[in-house]
Formats: C-alpha cells, sequence, structure tokens
C-alpha cells in the first residue's frame, strides 16, 4: 500500500468526477428523487464494497481468492475465456451488488417513492457508489507501479470518467426496466431481465476489453490485429458499446416520461 499522503488528491480526483457524475443524474431527472433514497442508494453500494474489500484484506479471503483469479486470468487467451473471466469475477456479482441495493431500498423504504422514475435513479446512485469505490481501489493498485506514480492524477480521472460512465450506463438499462414494471404483477421476472441484461453487456464489453489489452493490440506485437480472435474482440467490443449506448439512452428517455 503506498503512502497515504501520494493518493489523496488522485483520490479527490475520483472524489470531483464522482459529484460531477451525481450532479448530471440530479440535473437529468429534474430533482425528483428524494434526496435520502439517493443517498441511500449511493452510501449503501459504496458501503458493501468497502466491506467486501475490509473481508479480503483482514481475513484469509484474500490469500484465498487472488490465486484461482490470477490463475483463470492467465489462462483466458481467447475471447471465450476472458468473457467466462469477466463474467464470474466482475458482472455476476457487481451487478448484483447494485441492484441487489436498490431492490433492498424498494422493499424498506417504499413510501418514500413518490414518481416512476424513482427506481432507475436509485439505480444509477448505487452504480456511482459501486463505480467510486472501485475506481479508488484501482488508483491505490497502480500507484504501487513505478510507471504509472508520475501519472497516477491523470490514471485516477479517466478512470473516474470512464469507470463511473460504464456503470451508470449499465444501471440505465437496468434501471429503465425496473422503473417500467416495478408496480406491476412480473415484476420478479423483468428484475431477473433487467439483471440478466446489465450482467450480459458488462461481461461482453469487459471481457472483449481485456482481451485485446492482455493480446497487447495495438501494441509491440505488429501481428495480433491479425489474429482472427482479436477481430472478434474487436467487433464485440465496438458492438457492445454502441448497443449500451443507445440501450442507456432509450432506457433514460422513457424514465424520464413515466408518470407519477
Amino acid at each position: 500500500m503506498p503512502p497515504l499522503s501520494n493518493l489523496i488528491l488522485p483520490w479527490l480526483c475520483v472524489l470531483g468526477v464522482t459529484l460531477g457524475y451525481g450532479l448530471l443524474v440530479r440535473w437529468l431527472f429534474r430533482a425528483r428523487l428524494d434526496m435520502r433514497l439517493a443517498w441511500a442508494a449511493f452510501g449503501a453500494s459504496a458501503c458493501v464494497v468497502a466491506l467486501c474489500l475490509g473481508a479480503v484484506f483482514i481475513s484469509d479471503l484474500g490469500r484465498a481468492f487472488a490465486p484461482p483469479l490470477l490463475i483463470d486470468l492467465q489462462a483466458a487467451t481467447t475471447f471465450g475465456a476472458m468473457f467466462r473471466f469477466a463474467l464470474i469475477y466482475a458482472a455476476l456479482p457487481e451487478e448484483a451488488v447494485k441492484i441487489g441495493v436498490v431492490l433492498l431500498l424498494l422493499a424498506l423504504l417504499r413510501r418514500r417513492l413518490k414518481h416512476g422514475s424513482d427506481p432507475a435513479e436509485m439505480l444509477l446512485y448505487s452504480a456511482l457508489g459501486f463505480a467510486m469505490c472501485e475506481s479508488l481501489l484501482y488508483v491505490a493498485g497502480f500507484a504501487t507501479m513505478p510507471q504509472f506514480k508520475g501519472h497516477l492524477i491523470i490514471f485516477a480521472v479517466a478512470r473516474g470518467i470512464f469507470g463511473g460512465l460504464l456503470h451508470a450506463l449499465l444501471g440505465m438499462v437496468a434501471g429503465s426496466l425496473l422503473a417500467r414494471q416495478w408496480r406491476s404483477q412480473r415484476k420478479w421476472a423483468w428484475v431477473l431481465i433487467a439483471y440478466g441484461m446489465a450482467v450480459l453487456l458488462h461481461a461482453s464489453f469487459d471481457g472483449s476489453l481485456l482481451h485485446l489489452v492482455f493480446q497487447g493490440f495495438g501494441g509491440e506485437q505488429s501481428d495480433v490485429a491479425l489474429q482472427p480472435d482479436a477481430g472478434v474482440s474487436v467487433f464485440i467490443f465496438v458492438g457492445s458499446a454502441i448497443v449500451l449506448l443507445i440501450l442507456a439512452s432509450l432506457g433514460l428517455r422513457r424514465s424520464r416520461r413515466l408518470p407519477d
């Protein structure tokens, strides 16, 4: 762990980016959501991540968890293997935390719901809370690498922007379905559909991106771009990004039009 003094400014950058996203969400939804629900969703998601990280570092879970993770990562030399890696270690647990927090709050604080778009907006705040903690962790991890020490602030800003954007877009896709179907008799079926869509998009995006990064796409290996598997990853990465942007935009548009 690097000295705390070296992390204060990069962490403040992450917090500033997160605040900017929060204000943007507040503006997009015309400040309709009760702020207590917004803070509850944001804080609960962040706390779950913090508690999980604390459990990993304090107990022996980290020692037991790290070796199989590294083995699976090193073995993921194809897009299919990297997709499974991203699915198991990122998409499934992360989307479960973000959506699970909102479902719990919807059940416990139902009386505070005033607008049809509240579930979607709550999921956006939950996504931002998760993304913030994840970005803080990445910054702390990369601060230990010599090649990143001189560019840590740039990395922190970039990680805050793109990490927050990805989680917010995924949250908007799932949140729009929750908002539209939360009062219906089949809402739990739609919860599973929302979760499944977020997981699939998350795993496709992360899996294809990680596969390209670990293959050295665009790096020293000049023949990587000619490999068929690399071409598949490029196609999946671009396709999943476009689909994610379209679905999130449609979800935002429809959620903002939901009646109270």
